[in-house]
């Protein structure tokens, strides 16, 4: 996995009904707002997508089937290897099971990438099991481990059973993040951190555990990665949701315009340092989709035919 990382293509889902899915009562960051907001979020989309052509980056497109509200997140239902290999992944919303879509091998294949296998584990939802994609599970490809906090939708075991198949030491920790009326976990690992080369975007003050916190820096300190530290108002304004990628100009990382308003001046600095940075606007997805520009985004690891 590590030679195609990070990755210089990309697959994006086009929303046909965007809006507030009532199923997600564990995400904090969406907001039930009433309102037709799908025209307000195909406009960021496009916007989006028109960002990620100019620097240079391979987009796939593909067209949602499903109508659910949330389908323009896609790396929740589906990650895609260096190996050939294509997973499919157990959603808990029930509403968003709707979103897989099984044809995509064939159209990976048209657009001449090269799938091996595919590894259906969405059937794990029956047995309320679940694992969403690289929303549950933030990877470390250079040094083969996954980050996972433990919640409803990211199964212990079922991220232990990712690791074992990629052969990934898995790095699972308990998190806490404000709400009302109570605080509650991080629906998604990658609301928390993000990974790039070399270092690592993350939140201590999200776990509240003193044992999870000093076991994450010493992953970090013994794979020699630079650890820049979020506060939780930062989280709220999904500066962890962020998604390094390689441009034909050099590696990028990748966020909101929300994310990056909230670093302080000198963690621009310490990322610039790292990397290049490109911010996008997309108010109304964030807002009522609760997720951001990672979310939005499916790496793509896949060899080309």
């Amino acid at each position: 996995m590590s030679n195609s990382w990070p990755v210089s293509s990309l697959i994006m889902l086009r929303p046909q009904a965007f809006g507030f899915n009532p199923e997600n009562n564990d995400n904090s960051f969406a907001q039930d707002i009433e309102g037709d907001f799908q025209a307000m979020a195909l406009q960021e989309f496009e916007r989006v997508l028109f960002q990620l052509q100019r620097l240079g980056l391979e987009v796939l497109v593909l067209d949602d089937c499903s109508l659910s509200p949330d389908a323009l997140f896609l790396n929740n239902w589906c990650s895609l290897h260096a190996n050939g290999e294509v997973i499919y992944y157990p959603m808990k919303s029930p509403l968003r099971r709707q979103e897989l879509q099984r044809d995509l091998p064939q159209r990976l294949a048209q657009a001449r990438f090269d799938v091996r296998q595919v590894l259906d584990w969405s059937d794990w939802a029956e047995r309320g099991k679940y694992l969403e994609g690289t929303g549950s599970m933030v990877l470390d490809p250079i040094n083969h481990k996954v980050y996972a906090a433990i919640s409803e939708r990211t199964d212990l075991q079922a991220v232990k059973q990712f690791a074992s198949h990629f052969n990934y030491e898995a790095v699972c920790f308990h998190s806490l993040l404000p709400g009302e009326p109570e605080a509650m976990p991080a629906y998604h690992t990658n609301v928390l951190m993000a990974i790039g080369q070399g270092f690592v975007l993350w939140c201590p003050e999200a776990l509240p555990l003193e044992a999870d916190r000093q076991r994450l820096k010493e992953h970090f300190q013994a794979d020699q990665m630079q650890a820049i530290a979020l506060s939780l108002e930062q989280i709220a304004a999904f500066a962890g949701n962020m998604l390094q990628v390689r441009t034909p100009s050099g590696v990028c990382l990748l966020m909101s315009h929300l994310a990056y308003q909230s670093l302080r001046p000198e963690q621009v600095q310490e990322i610039k340092e790292l990397t290049t940075i490109q911010a996008f606007s997309i108010p109304t997805i964030e807002q009522v989709g609760g997720g951001s520009l990672r979310c939005m985004l499916l790496e793509n690891a896949l060899p080309r035919l």
